[in-house]
């Protein structure tokens, strides 16, 4: 017999009493009085159901995690409910969870099982909305997702945690998941993003973890030239200790030393002129950084005039030194020398040397009386 057919169907009471217990629970969860529920669920029998959906395919604990209701999501999931459900727009209690910032909740979620491969309706899974959220969630879901290349893209992650993460150690965590540092998002890496943001704290944990200093965005500006803009010696500093390039220009033809120039930072132009940028620069107009100068605080074009004449007096050509008088000149050799140091000499010209010798009179003896 078909197992089905023992199955009798619900009378209209039965029907009333468990949309009073919906009702009920939903109540509960509008309360958020997780202990009345829990109660509700050890002394009410048979067990009430607590997987029911209404409107939007919502269940009582997308409700409670949308609500921000922990306490209460928690006594859901002890009391077994699906941790998998979908609401209209695909979201799963992960999903919703990860929003959050709920790394308890989602702790609490992948122990009971809950899927982190689960795609919501823009094809996206939870980890996709971690790159904001707290380290140790981003450490779950990394953990907890499988096939992280073909659902998420990791380098874009990166791109987007150096701006919106406070916590610098998303940048180690990134790139052990195999994060590019050096990848371009929208035409921007992460680095320069994180200086076109003045995020100070991300532009030091990228460049530890070797981050090209000299890469460019697409108009050809460096994370130097935004510091630059932004007046920030210290950072200038820094990222010239960290070998960026002084001299290299925008697509704009924006220079480092000339910026700071007009915009009569005397304390950026101090750490250039330190670092050796090129003071005698012209732009493509022709204008040198003096002239950018001139108008400016006398400190600055002063600095700017005094590098000007080193760097000059530094390119001239050195003349010879002089022999001094007491310095006594090279003897050349003479001719004997010659022929017995010329292991490397030709056979023609040992020829020719030993006819020369040949040909000569001997001297004449000088007798001693």
């Amino acid at each position: 017999m078909d197992p089905r057919a023992e199955v009798k169907p619900k009378t209209l009471l039965q029907f009333c009493e468990e949309m009073k217990e919906d009702q009920i629970i939903l109540n509960l969860i509008e309360a958020d009085d997780s202990a009345s529920f829990q109660r509700m669920m050890n002394e009410v029998k048979p067990t009430p159901r607590i997987n029911f959906l209404i409107k939007d395919n919502q269940s009582p604990l997308t409700i409670a995690l949308s609500a921000g209701k922990s306490v209460f999501a928690e006594a859901l999931i002890n009391a077994k409910a699906d941790v998998n459900v979908a609401d209209s727009k695909g979201r799963t209690p992960l999903h919703i969870a990860v929003s959050n910032n709920d790394s308890a909740i989602v702790k609490r979620l992948l122990e009971a099982k809950a899927n982190a491969d689960a795609k919501d309706q823009d094809n996206y899974v939870a980890l996709n909305s971690a790159y904001d959220k707290q380290i140790s969630i981003l450490q779950m879901l990394l953990t907890a997702t499988t096939n992280i290349s073909e659902k998420v893209d990791i380098n874009a992650m990166l791109y987007s945690a150096v701006i919106y993460n406070k916590d610098t150690s998303v940048v180690k965590v990134l790139i052990e998941a195999k994060a590019d540092i050096d990848a371009r998002t929208s035409g921007h890496s992460p680095l320069i993003s994180a200086a076109s943001y003045q995020k100070n704290s991300m532009v030091h944990a990228l460049l530890e973890a070797k981050a090209d200093v000299n890469q460019k965005a697409s108009t050809g500006h460096t994370a130097l030239h935004y510091f630059v803009e932004y007046h920030d010696s210290a950072m200038v500093k820094m990222l010239l200790e960290a070998k960026a390039n002084p001299d290299v220009r925008a697509d704009n033809d924006y220079h480092a030393l000339t910026g700071a120039a007009f915009h009569n930072d005397i304390e950026t132009v101090g750490v250039l002129l330190e670092a050796k940028a090129d003071v005698l620069s012209k732009d493509k107009n022709g204008i040198s950084v003096e002239v950018y100068s001139q108008s400016k605080h006398t400190r600055v074009s002063f600095a700017i005039n005094s590098a000007m004449q080193e760097q000059m007096a530094a390119s001239r050509p050195k003349p010879a030194p002089l022999a001094l008088a007491s310095e006594t000149p090279p003897k050349k050799p003479g001719f004997f020398e010659r022929i017995f140091k010329s292991g490397q000499r030709s056979k023609t010209e040992k020829a020719g040397d030993y006819r020369r010798l040949m040909s000569e009179p001997p001297a004449t003896p000088v007798i001693k009386i």
